[in-house]
């Protein structure tokens, strides 16, 4: 029975086997360069890798331009922010001067009517 169903499990296995080491042979065959020229499979691996760079450049400048437009920002908001801080001082120290010429015009004597 041992016997038997080693040869069962050979045969149940065999066609997978096969496909197994049929993909690989192709596989390895393309790889070197058997199906497919060496020289078409460098090519198409320069193109690859020209195309990879010139995306990370793109995405370089990309995040250079993005990280530039960030500062801008950061600056123009500490020009603002800088300006607002005058405004409100300016405006503190009117109101300051209001308060002073109310009480100035309201502690002066009354004049008189004159017709």
């Amino acid at each position: 029975m041992a016997i038997g169903s080693a040869v069962d499990l050979v045969q149940a296995t065999a066609p997978w086997a096969t496909l197994l080491s049929i993909i690989a042979l192709g596989i390895r065959s393309i790889a070197n360069g058997s199906w497919v020229p060496r020289r078409t499979l460098d090519e198409l691996i320069r193109q690859w890798e020209a195309r990879l760079k010139d995306n990370n450049e793109q995405a370089m400048a990309r995040l250079t331009e993005s990280n530039a437009r960030e500062q801008d920002w950061r600056e123009a908001f500490k020009t603002s922010d800088a300006a607002r801080d005058v405004a409100d001082k300016q405006l503190a120290e009117l109101m300051i001067y209001a308060r002073n010429a109310d009480r100035i015009l309201q502690n002066l004597p009354a004049g008189k009517e004159t017709q």
